[in-house]
Order: structure tokens, then sequence, then C-alpha cells
């Protein structure tokens, strides 16, 4: 039973440092555990300090964006009247042009319908002035031929 007993007594020993080697272990990792809990702290708070810093960014960014949006819309909104007021100019400078081509046509027409009139009236009168030639030289000459065609031409006048 003595055995039986030192058995015991051992196996209890043996227990015993093998528990307090793993409360010793334990231990350790508390630690850690411990260390890495005030380097979390730390962080926690520099992240809420971020935080802070941000949405207080965030807030002047947004009171800076305001009027700079504001006065970019006016630019906007001036740039589109301009647009369309361009496009006006435009569509009314494309229908004088196409008026004054218009009208420079028709001019131009005119002008060439003038100068076929007056060539042929220049034409006439020269035809008149060899008809004249002709009755003259027939008168001397008595012929009724040429009398014929002096009528006929004085005729197409």
């Amino acid at each position: 039973m003595e055995l039986a007993l030192l058995a015991l007594d051992v196996l209890v020993i043996f227990a015993a440092f093998i528990f307090s080697i793993l409360a010793y272990r334990l231990y350790r990792s508390l630690s850690v555990v411990r260390e890495s809990k005030a380097e979390l702290e730390q962080l926690s708070q520099q992240f809420i300090q971020a935080t802070d810093s941000a949405e207080k960014s965030i807030v002047n960014l947004k009171a800076v964006a305001d009027p700079a949006a504001e006065s970019l819309q006016t630019h906007i909104d001036k740039a589109l009247k301009l647009r369309d007021e361009l496009d006006f100019l435009v569509e009314r400078a494309d229908q004088l042009a196409d008026s004054l081509s218009d009208g420079i046509s028709s001019k131009r027409k005119s002008n060439t319908a003038t100068k076929n009139k007056n060539s042929l009236e220049e034409a006439l009168k020269d035809m008149e002035k060899k008809a004249d030639k002709w009755e003259e030289e027939s008168k001397k000459e008595g012929s009724d031929e040429d009398d014929d065609l002096r009528r006929s031409l004085k005729g197409v006048r």
C-alpha cells in the first residue's frame, strides 16, 4: 500500500508539475493579451481621433464646396444662356447669308439679262445702220429685193 501511496504521490506531483507548466503558459498568454489590450486600446483611440478629424474635414469641405458649387452653377447657367444666344445668332446669320446669296444670284441674273438686252439693242442699232446704208445704196441702185430686206429687218425691231 505504501507503494500505491507513493505512486499516487508521484502522480500528484507529476500532475502538479504539468499544471504549473500549463499555468505558466497561460500566464504568459494572458500577459500578451494584456499588452495587446493596451495596444488595441491605443489603436482604438487613434482610430476615434482619425474619425473625428475626418468628420471635421468633411464638414469644412462641405462649407467650402457649397459656395464653389453655387458659383460653378452660376457660370454653367450663363454659359448655357450664351450658347442659346449663339445658336440663335448662327441661325439668323444662316438665314441672312441665304437671303444675301439669293439676292446676289438674282442681281447677277438681272445684270446678265440687262447685258443681253443691251447687246441685242446694240445689234439692232447696227442692223438699222446697215439697213439704212443698204437703203441708200439700193435707192441708188433701185433694187426691190433690198427694199424687202430692209423692211424685214426694221420689222424685227
